[in-house]
């Protein structure tokens, strides 16, 4: 990045027909910066803790409200890279450099989720600036329609560089290659893969998101082999692009080549347009050009992508082209990858690139537009905040107990109040994961320590999300979420007995609106003891043979459990001359209970029961252990026991 870009987008958002219309302009001015390369860890998430608030004397919020289309329907992005750029005064804030750890390297800059506490990994590019201009990418978890937001956190005396700042983190979803082009002999890759590009001729220069890399006509990177480029379908390729002057037919961004099989992209001498090719030795996959231009001179942001079906082309975010392109015969290419540079007779670029990625997954068109307005426009996707001196309160796992069809007590520990009293704090309730809605103080709520209250009003037989909330003089902070499931509003209204036999009986019942019903059935005695909240498979059935089914406390069994027609059951191995005892109970949900996360919910009141005795009639004699002696020719004693 560099301390002149001066970035100007004039957006306009629209919807036609469902389809999101973007249209924007960019003006970019840049000056040369080093760039830090950080690598990423091997395949597969890894954790990277809490932190401890009250270590720290500031944080700052930074929300990213310009993730939005106007209609709340825009892609939840996971693990996004979201561009953070820090200066004094940022984004018209108050924030400064007057409390990080005075030994000036930036260790003590901590990212943190929307929940206050969970770290999530940042890289740094170039050398820490304290006073100046830095650019950080962060990983953010989950970018949702214009309601996401995260923490910085800093002053912390003394801290120790993370791992997570060194070992490319960040790129952690789907990226098999991401060049920033800060160092160019060779072209560092910053995941694990360990796919550093070899340098002919490439010289360096300076492009919108920092450092860049000049190809003049006969230069290039290339890498020999590579297993993580080696992608069959589903691909992403991207780029920042400035080309500068037509030099051949078709000027090569990136290729991965092989005998036979090819994936590249291109920019068109004939009409400075994108093309975008995935070639099977005679039946070409390809979006051949068309759509808009790129002007000469200009850095553009490009994207190509194919999901085994479809090519589609995007310039600055916009979708650009798209056509089917089935990939009936399509096989990853494993010789050599390119930038600048086709094996098809040279195809050289002269220009400009930066940022370039491979990603082995289709991105969406929202993870395409985000991409470039993030990069293009930082100050305009992220809004920051006023320092908040001082740190939130600090809360621990909620809790949920009594649960019924519109109430249930809700509660949580608040373990810190932050180095300022608590002011209020109570639970919020809502359909999705950390809800921030259907808030409600409790009680003489405030301080720490453990509360809970009455929540009253929720909705019957649904999944509720809920948390806990602590405010003090600073801000408020939450705990993570829980889930839990309402009771069913309405009971199986009745259960019958009939076909009563010496050994089997049928029992009907008709439904309330749960997810399911659990049938009971005891012999002599009332059904005393309820099938527990939070167990599903444990009470899971595959027989009606009475002695067979799972028991729930001392002689309750479960003869049926779902939700199946005709609604009723033949249980058959009864006693005869026995009296059954029959209760039905609607449920909500399913799963076990896991943790913070509770899982199928029994309601208990108003249960439908009956009762019948099976008949007393002549009953078969049992017998066993047949016998045989006396063996002779043609005869033998044969008996057995009665």
């Amino acid at each position: 990045m560099n301390t002149s870009m001066n970035m100007n987008p004039n957006k306009r958002t629209g919807r036609c027909g469902g389809v999101v219309i973007r249209v924007a302009t960019l003006a970019l001015g840049v000056c040369a910066a080093a760039m830090l390369w950080l690598p990423l860890p091997a395949a597969g998430d890894i954790g990277f803790g809490d932190v401890t608030p009250s270590d720290y004397a500031q944080r700052m919020k930074i929300t990213f409200a310009e993730y939005d289309d106007g209609g709340g329907s825009m892609d939840t992005l996971t693990n996004f890279p979201v561009l953070v750029v820090l200066y004094n005064s940022v984004d018209g804030s108050d924030f400064t450099y007057t409390d990080f750890d005075a030994s000036h390297n930036g260790y003590d800059l901590t990212f943190i989720d929307d929940d206050g506490t969970t770290i999530i990994p940042h890289e740094v590019e170039g050398t820490w600036t304290d006073g100046g201009t830095n650019y950080v990418w962060v990983r953010v978890p989950e970018l949702v329609d214009n309601t996401s937001y995260i923490y910085a956190y800093w002053g912390k005396s003394g801290a120790a560089q993370p791992a997570y700042t060194t070992n490319g983190a960040v790129w952690a979803n789907g990226f098999a290659g991401v060049w920033h082009m800060q160092q160019i002999n060779p072209a560092n890759d910053s995941t694990a893969n360990d796919n550093d590009l070899v340098n002919t001729l490439v010289t360096a220069t300076n492009s919108p998101v920092g450092a860049a890399a000049h190809f003049n006509g006969s230069a290039k990177f290339e890498k020999a082999t590579s297993a993580s480029l080696t992608l069959a379908s589903n691909i992403t390729m991207s780029a920042w692009v400035k080309y500068t002057a037509p030099s051949e037919a078709y000027n090569a961004v990136i290729e991965k080549q092989s005998s036979v099989y090819v994936y590249s992209l291109f920019v068109k001498q004939a009409d400075s347009t994108l093309a975008a090719f995935w070639y099977d030795n005679g039946g070409d996959k390809y979006v051949n050009g068309g759509g808009t231009a790129l002007s000469i001179g200009v850095w553009t942001h490009v994207t190509a992508t194919w999901d085994s079906s479809t090519i589609k082309t995007f310039l600055n975010g916009s979708a650009n082209q798209s056509k089917i392109a089935a990939a009936a015969s399509w096989t990853a290419p494993d010789g050599v990858f390119s930038l600048g540079h086709s094996k098809y007779g040279g195809r050289w670029f002269k220009g400009d690139l930066d940022e370039v990625r491979i990603s082995s997954l289709p991105r969406s068109a929202d993870w395409v537009w985000a991409e470039w307005k993030n990069m293009a426009s930082p100050m305009v996707f992220n809004a920051y905040g006023n320092m908040m001196g001082g740190v939130v309160p600090v809360l621990d796992a909620p809790t949920a107990t009594d649960i019924t069809t519109t109430t249930a007590t809700l509660g949580a520990n608040v373990t810190s109040d932050g180095g300022s009293a608590v002011i209020q704090r109570g639970t919020l309730w809502g359909p999705a994961t950390d809800p921030t809605g259907n808030s409600q103080a409790a009680d003489l709520g405030t301080g720490t320590g453990v509360f809970t209250h009455e929540r009253t009003s929720l909705d019957a037989g649904t999944k509720i999300y809920y948390r806990g909330y602590a405010t003090n003089a600073v801000d408020t902070a939450y705990s993570p979420s829980g889930s839990f499931y309402t009771e069913p509003a309405n009971q199986a209204p009745s259960v019958s007995i009939s076909d009563l036999g010496n050994t089997s009986m049928k029992i009907s019942w008709t439904t309330g609106n749960g997810a399911g019903r659990i049938v009971l059935v005891k012999a002599n005695s009332v059904v005393d003891t309820p099938p527990s909240d939070g167990i599903d498979s444990g009470y899971n059935t595959a027989t009606t043979v009475f002695g067979s089914c799972p028991e729930i406390g001392t002689g309750n069994r479960v003869v049926y459990k779902g939700n199946t027609a005709p609604n009723e059951v033949t249980v058959t191995s009864l006693s005869p001359n026995t009296t059954y005892h029959v209760a039905v109970y609607e449920y909500a949900g399913s799963g076990e209970d896991a943790g913070v996360n509770k899982g199928i919910n029994y309601r208990t009141d108003t249960v439908p029961t009956a009762s019948d005795t099976t008949l007393s009639g002549t009953v078969a004699p049992t017998l066993s252990s047949p016998t045989v002696t006396a063996i002779g020719a043609t005869t033998a004693t044969l008996g057995a026991t009665v």
